[in-house]
């Protein structure tokens, strides 16, 4: 129960300072590579703290 509350705050955070750095970049070229960088961060965590690995 708190490992999953404790990776929701996780997440919940990333997302917020993602938003946030996505809001200061100019240009749609680099939101995008920007976001799929955090996109795939998350993928990554996601996918080692679920299968052990951290």
């Amino acid at each position: 129960m708190s490992s999953e509350l404790t990776s929701y705050v996780f997440y919940l955070v990333v997302l917020v300072v993602g938003f946030f750095v996505l809001k200061k970049l100019a240009g749609c070229i680099i939101r995008v590579v920007v976001t799929i960088a955090i996109v795939a961060l998350l993928a990554a965590i996601y996918y080692y703290y679920n299968m052990g690995g951290l």
